[in-house]
């Protein structure tokens, strides 16, 4: 396994925003700049019922403890 991702840009372009996204992603902006995402998929289990995977959750360091990533967080799960 390498260090980083192997995914490439044009990959996760096609794999997230095309006709049958594999994921869906939420942004935080402020003054038109992202100061984070949340990557998710939303799944069903027999056990349990609809469900949300969350495969991401970053923040920009000077932005974190402010409440940007709870509120990411809320946004995906409502």
């Amino acid at each position: 396994m390498s260090d980083g991702p192997s995914l490439t840009p044009k990959q996760l372009e096609e794999d997230g925003f095309g006709p049958n996204p594999a994921f869906l992603c939420k942004v935080a902006e402020l003054e038109c700049k992202c100061i984070g995402y949340a990557l998710y998929t939303y799944g069903f289990s027999t056990f349990y019922g609809p469900n949300v995977y969350m495969e991401d959750l970053f923040v920009l360091e000077e932005h974190r403890g402010k409440g940007v990533g709870a509120d990411l967080w809320r946004s995906v799960v409502k």
